[in-house]
């Protein structure tokens, strides 16, 4: 269970990561 969120964690640090660079790109 623990390593799922983590793993959970890391997918959602990705998505935000690539949202600030499409927002980047944008700007």
């Amino acid at each position: 269970a623990i390593g799922e969120i983590r793993e959970a964690g890391k997918i959602k640090l990705i998505e935000l990561k690539t949202a600030k660079r499409r927002v980047a790109n944008k700007a």
